[in-house]
């Protein structure tokens, strides 16, 4: 296990970054939702990329480094899926809000405490998996991730 602290004195920041956060996972909850019964729907796609951008975004700016490759290969696939290469498909909402849980386990951890033990070794190889996935040949992309 590691161990992520955050460097700053401002556990404010943290808490309404964790806030925020609850929000957008909350969006991305609903767009997988109504994605699962109209999974062409343009706008609910745009929708719950926007989502995961955003979170990612957020932990780049706070230096929150070990969920910004997780999120960055879970919005890569998101962004297969929004551009039409290939379709969404419930694997893809739950592969989302399985990397998803595991933020939230480690924004609420930090929020408490300020740090946050996490697994490296497997965000490492969820990473990889999901990267590697959506840079596949279309065929095979939805199969890498099961």
């Amino acid at each position: 296990m590691a161990l992520f602290t955050y460097d700053s004195d401002d556990a404010e920041l943290i808490h309404d970054f964790a806030n925020d956060y609850l929000d957008l996972y909350e969006a991305a909850e609903s767009t997988i939702l109504r994605l699962e019964s109209n999974p062409d729907d343009t706008e609910t796609l745009h929708a719950l990329f926007r989502a995961v951008h955003t979170v990612k975004g957020n932990c780049g700016l706070l230096g929150i480094h070990p969920l910004v490759d997780l999120l960055q290969q879970t919005e890569s696939v998101l962004d297969l899926v929004r551009h039409g290469d290939i379709a969404f498909q419930p694997l893809i909402g739950d592969l989302t809000l399985l990397v998803l849980d595991r933020c939230t386990v480690f924004i609420n951890s930090l929020e408490r405490r300020l740090e946050a033990e996490y697994d490296s070794g497997l965000f490492a190889v969820v990473a990889k998996q999901i990267g590697s996935a959506a840079t596949s040949p279309t065929n095979q992309q939805i199969k890498m991730l099961t």
